[in-house]
């Protein structure tokens, strides 16, 4: 290791291993104080935000002492990681820009993708929510339930306008033919094949089933069957 000093920058040449302890340029250490003693790493900056690297009972924290106004104390975490684990904790965290996030816990620019299951929780309410490009028309389109029922989770879908359920490549066909998909509050359900009904399937029972054809009959229970005029098709909605 080496240590030189040039116009007001230090530089120590070391040869660091992630095999081997003590081998880093600087070591900041607690043994003589039993190895049971904090260390940390200050950056300061005098009236400014100044930031703390700071290792306290082998948790790795990353935090600065400003808090609305500079504090005497270094309060604000900015990162924390769990020497056991290596798992990070950040109170807020951005991925695909480079702007600060303040409002969001994870805010995401782009598109994103994921490999696993993804679990919403800790309340009886919860809700998958769009946010319009600045047109004012933000909402919850996917909500779920769980208080006082005793099957399971409630879901319900909508968001307060056009909503459309389809099958095969039917939800495109409807948004560009029908033009209902503004100012309207209508629910369309399509299918480029048939639409199957089960009711009563606790226990799965082929004879419920009531099939809408694309010829427009409905075919109920034994092969019963009811035309289009007895249910309301309107005319030309083929």
């Amino acid at each position: 290791m080496s240590l030189s000093s040039n116009n007001g920058r230090l530089t120590i040449e070391s040869n660091a291993s992630s095999s081997s302890n003590r081998t880093g340029g600087l070591i900041i250490s607690s043994e003589l104080n039993g190895g049971n003693g904090n260390t940390a790493i200050e950056l300061w900056r005098g009236g400014n935000a100044s930031w703390q690297i700071a290792n306290e009972g082998g948790t790795l924290f990353i935090r600065n002492n400003w808090t609305n106004a500079r504090q005497n104390t270094y309060t604000q975490n900015g990162l924390i990681m769990d020497f056991n684990t290596g798992a990070a904790s950040l109170p807020y965290l951005a991925l695909g820009q480079t702007g600060r996030n303040t409002s969001y816990k994870l805010y995401v620019n782009g598109v994103s993708y994921f490999n696993g299951n993804m679990w919403l929780g800790g309340s009886d309410d919860m809700g998958i929510y769009y946010a319009g490009p600045g047109d004012g028309r933000d909402g919850r389109v996917i909500r779920f339930t769980s208080s006082n029922d005793a099957y399971g989770v409630g879901v319900h879908i909508g968001g307060g306008g056009y909503t459309s359920i389809g099958g095969g490549e039917s939800v495109d066909t409807l948004w560009s033919n029908l033009g209902y998909a503004s100012g309207s509050e209508i629910t369309v359900i399509g299918s480029d094949g048939n639409i199957l009904f089960y009711p009563g399937q606790n226990s799965y029972d082929a004879s419920a089933l009531i099939t809408m054809s694309q010829g427009r009959l409905w075919a109920g229970v034994n092969g019963n069957t009811t035309r289009e005029n007895q249910v309301g098709v309107q005319s030309g909605a083929g």
